[in-house]
């Protein structure tokens, strides 16, 4: 089965993060996050390290956002280990309704979603 690499742009998310804990372990097909983080001042790296487990890694890159996130984007995805890459902002949290569909994908078919 393949899973899914979830990939994030930071910079003082600590507020946001902090919901995070409720659900992220319920996404069961998510075992990679990448965050993009712009000089956090806050906590943002301290709760993100604290989601790891031994099913979900979590790699965290300093790098300035200079208003192209395109640019990050793709510097994240190419430090993906999965084929599977979900894009989410800290202040997004998946509907219930959402965790289900994302966990009932065939990861192993040759279909597109969007």
């Amino acid at each position: 089965m393949h899973n899914i690499t979830l990939i994030l742009l930071t910079k003082n998310e600590q507020e946001n993060l902090s919901k995070w804990g409720d659900w992220i372990d319920k996404l069961i097909h998510i075992n990679e996050i990448i965050v993009i983080d712009s000089s956090s001042t806050d906590n943002t790296k301290l709760i993100l390290k604290s989601l790891e487990s031994k099913r979900l890694k979590i790699k965290i890159f300093d790098k300035k956002f200079n208003d192209n996130f395109t640019n990050l984007r793709n510097f994240a995805v190419k430090h993906a280990i999965n084929d599977w890459i979900l894009f989410l902002d800290a202040d997004e949290i998946p509907s219930s309704k959402l965790i289900n569909y994302l966990n009932k994908l065939n990861l192993d078919n040759n279909y597109c979603y969007s």
